[in-house]
């Protein structure tokens, strides 16, 4: 690496115009996104923790009956919502997250919030984790796309050539300083979602968000990589601008779309009720849920 071409790159980028509107629009989005997080993460969690007190009140209300019938008067049980939620819900709102307790019965999961959605919400809603992961590296786009191919056109690059400095030290000092300039910018925004999530929750999955942390970096380092390779091998930045945003709109839009259909074609999975069916079935050619050994 080429430290005084580092410390160049760093300074263009950070006193150009172009970084100082997308660094203000990526944090308004974030904000919101962070304190939409944080109040989906309460309410959810109470109205989850509220429905399952009442239901296990309930059952205790019953009144005295035999042990084994009130076994199967059953109650309701809801899955916590994690703090993580409140950077991205996942699959919380795909998945079931209130299940029948009763015995000798293995009921399916019910209430998916998403059944209560129109289509376009299988997009998703926007998250922390979504500017995080989806509008950041559009940023980083922005602000390298032109990074070398702008050199080649005032012919700059001969210069910072005839220096001496290789084609790759200067590509990768390129690239090192947009990763660079934009971890200068996402930093802030991982402690301030550390804060939220650890003051939101005394539970924390902190394993899960280092993971987390650490893909960013990596996606990261791999965009601003292909960017300064895109800008690099377009003769023009308009191309190289035209490039990148189409495989920044393949890589968040299209294809996680598109992969979904692929998968419903060339996998289909069985309907509730055909899967329903399936169970009833293995249940009763299976073990009787009596016997002691069941």
């Amino acid at each position: 690496m080429n430290r005084l071409i580092v410390i160049r790159e760093i300074r263009d980028v950070l006193f150009s115009g172009r970084f100082l509107w997308s660094a203000g629009l990526f944090y308004a989005l974030f904000l919101i996104a962070i304190i939409d997080g944080l109040q989906y993460f309460k309410s959810e969690n109470k109205i989850r923790n509220d429905a399952s007190a009442q239901s296990y009140r309930q059952w205790l209300e019953q009144g005295e009956k035999n042990p084994h019938s009130a076994a199967h008067y059953g109650f309701y049980a809801y899955k916590p919502v994690s703090s993580l939620a409140i950077i991205d819900r996942g699959l919380d709102d795909f998945l079931g997250n209130a299940v029948w307790l009763e015995a000798h019965n293995q009921n399916e999961t019910k209430t998916r919030a998403i059944t209560d959605k129109v289509s376009l919400s299988r997009f998703g809603v926007m998250t922390a984790g979504q500017a995080l992961y989806v509008f950041f590296p559009l940023l980083l786009v922005i602000w390298g796309f032109d990074r070398v191919s702008r050199e080649r056109e005032t012919q700059t690059l001969r210069l910072l050539s005839s220096t001496g400095t290789s084609t790759m030290v200067l590509l990768c000092s390129k690239a090192l300083a947009l990763l660079l300039t934009g971890l200068a910018l996402v930093l802030p925004a991982l402690f301030i979602t550390a804060g939220v999530v650890a003051l939101a929750s005394p539970v924390v999955a902190w394993i899960n968000f280092c993971l987390l942390v650490l893909f960013l970096f990596v996606l990261y380092a791999f965009i601003s990589i292909a960017v300064i390779s895109v800008s690099a091998l377009s003769r023009q930045s308009g191309h190289a601008l035209v490039i990148l945003m189409a495989g920044w709109l393949l890589g968040t839009v299209i294809v996680p779309r598109l992969s979904g259909t692929l998968a419903r074609v060339m996998a289909p999975a069985p309907s509730a009720f055909a899967f329903q069916l399936a169970i009833e079935r293995d249940k009763e050619q299976g073990l009787d849920g009596h016997s002691p050994g069941s």
